[in-house]
């Protein structure tokens, strides 16, 4: 399994969609497949998104506000047998 960390500065607050979409912009359409279902209204299932250890979810989903100092962490189920 592959690990990665990558450090973004927020000058102002945005939400979690921004900071996606703004990384899809960055890294190309593989990522927002990786990410997304159809639409970008809905993240695929076997992605687990926590923002400073709490699930995005909980948190505003998309709409999440983000600020400079704030641990995402993206962590993909894996099934099998």
């Amino acid at each position: 399994m592959q690990r990665w960390n990558m450090e973004i500065k927020l000058d102002r607050p945005i939400t979690l969609r921004e900071l996606l979409l703004n990384l899809i912009e960055r890294n190309g359409e593989p990522l927002r497949e990786v990410l997304f279902k159809e639409n970008i209204e809905e993240m695929v299932e076997d992605l687990v998104l926590t923002i400073n250890g709490i699930h995005f979810r909980f948190q505003g989903g998309l709409d999440a506000e983000l600020k400079d100092g704030d641990r995402l962490n993206f962590m993909w189920n894996y099934y099998g047998g």
